[in-house]
């Protein structure tokens, strides 16, 4: 059980999750609308799984819901699994929650983020207009293979990771064997947790680690470059299984934006705030953003 800003956030395992109890407990605004997003992300995934259950068929899986039937039905290996390893509806419906919740709240916040540094910094985003303008033009949506002639956007995207990760501290793990690191013994079974902030912003690593600075992704000749110490989706066998679909998302949304819209600050606003407020991911608090067209792109026709 974790509080956060006055909301109760509970991950259940093999169960969905009922927050009613809580809610006589722990009377409060926030909680009732967590119980609202619940029943309605339920009410969804369950339709979604029922869908799937009657056009289950035994071809490849379309997608992860069905790979979830296969594994449950033994459709996808030719035999059933045994009555203490099955997979449950509710295993199904978790697990789909799970990664619709992580996979939603993290790339939003990442994008906002960077927008906000982009009007603290608005060289950036013309350095990155011109990119895109110069590789890609305008007379048609950026697609995925671009992305290897737009080495500064990339490192847009890499920063704004690197300086404000959404996950300051990664999920928790458990030590399976005995082992030591950095002259520190840890018990099989200690609770490990990784300090990603502090990796990110190590000044034996990174140069004036509090600035937003995309060029230190790049070599001399514009390259990308990769430090080993930008870790934003963690390292090794539990590394983020959705850290490829989020590069790929982060780069689309952000080339289309940045090609179709410029954003400045409002007449008289201060830039963001980029202090952040930590709740189930890091986010910046609300800003105001005037959202402008770019030449070319104000009919309706290129958006669609």
């Amino acid at each position: 059980m974790q509080y956060n800003d006055g909301i109760v956030q509970t991950i259940v395992r093999g169960g969905l999750v009922d927050i009613y109890p809580w809610l006589k407990v722990f009377p409060n605004k926030s909680l009732r609308k967590l119980k609202e997003c619940i029943v309605v992300r339920d009410r969804l995934l369950t339709r979604k799984l029922n869908e799937h259950k009657a056009t289950l068929s035994d071809g490849d899986p379309r997608d992860l819901l069905d790979a979830l039937l296969k594994g449950q039905t033994g459709r996808g290996c030719g035999q059933k699994p045994s009555e203490d390893q099955g997979i449950t509806d509710d295993h199904v419906l978790m697990t789909a929650a799970e990664v619709f919740g992580a996979g939603i709240e993290t790339t939003s916040s990442t994008l906002l983020w960077i927008l906000a540094y982009l009007l603290h910094h608005p060289e950036v985003q013309e350095r990155v207009q011109k990119e895109l303008d110069e590789q890609v033009g305008g007379e048609r949506a950026v697609c995925v293979s671009d992305r290897g002639r737009l080495p500064y956007l990339d490192s847009v995207i890499n920063e704004g990771m690197r300086i404000r990760p959404v996950s300051p501290v990664l999920i928790p793990h458990t030590a399976m064997n005995d082992s030591s690191i950095g002259g520190h013994s840890i018990r099989r079974g200690s609770r490990v947790l990784i300090n990603m902030w502090s990796i990110h912003h190590d000044p034996q690593h990174w140069d004036k680690p509090d600035l937003f600075n995309p060029d230190r992704f790049l070599d001399n000749q514009g390259q990308r470059v990769v430090p080993s110490c930008f870790l934003p989706f963690g390292a090794g066998p539990r590394v983020c299984v959705g850290e490829s679909l989020a590069r790929v998302e982060l780069f689309l949304f952000l080339s289309s934006l940045l090609q179709r819209l410029s954003f400045r600050l409002p007449d008289g606003d201060p830039p963001p705030n980029l202090q952040g407020r930590l709740g189930v991911v890091l986010q910046p608090l609300p800003y105001r953003v005037v959202v402008t067209p770019r030449a070319g792109w104000q009919g309706e026709t290129k958006y669609n």
